[in-house]
């Protein structure tokens, strides 16, 4: 399997801002230079071992969720998926999504 490291920096970010910690802070927690994270978030260094382990504690995350993008844990459904990412969305995305379900419920679709 090939790691996109774009796509790791991209998804490091998205978690960090969901846990509401700049980047500096995000450093700070995991014993690096502000400039060091930045770079990894934009694809510019890639993390150790180590500092991945690290970013995952700090932002309660397990190393798939960064990895594979993905929030399903062993033994999780998709259903647990949906739900660990709705904090991640906005109330517009809320609303839209409550909408799609109403409709998808009501007109016993699926």
């Amino acid at each position: 399997m090939k790691i996109d490291y774009s796509q790791l920096g991209k998804n490091i970010a998205r978690y960090r801002k969901f846990n509401g910690l700049t980047q500096e802070k995000l450093a700070e927690y995991i014993d690096l230079s502000n400039n060091h994270v930045s770079n990894i978030e934009n694809n510019h260094s890639v993390p150790s071992l180590e500092t991945l382990i690290k970013i995952c504690e700090v932002l309660n995350i397990t190393p798939d969720v960064l990895l594979l993008g993905t929030a399903v844990k062993h033994g999780g459904t998709l259903k647990d998926t949906f739900i660990q990412k709705l904090p991640m969305c906005n109330e517009k995305q809320i609303l839209l999504l409550n909408n799609i379900l109403d409709c998808l419920i009501e007109n016993k679709i699926g």
